[in-house]
């Protein structure tokens, strides 16, 4: 069963980022639809890692804001 969820920009998007309303089985599945057009995503490779490391780029932990 499909709903229709509001997935409102944060306030570290510019000002002229509006809500949008999407159909959707849930809502993780309406944010990934709304920021699908900005992000992707695979698995970290170690060389990629490393890389990213290097330049200051943090490991964040998605299960610690539960």
């Amino acid at each position: 069963m499909s709903r229709i969820y509001i997935v409102t920009p944060t306030k570290k998007l510019p000002e002229t980022s509006k809500p949008r309303m999407i159909r959707a089985a849930n809502s993780a599945q309406a944010v990934k639809f709304a920021t699908s057009e900005f992000y992707t995503c695979d698995v970290a490779t170690a060389e990629t890692a490393a890389e990213l490391a290097g330049t200051g780029v943090k490991i964040e932990d998605a299960g610690a804001g539960e």
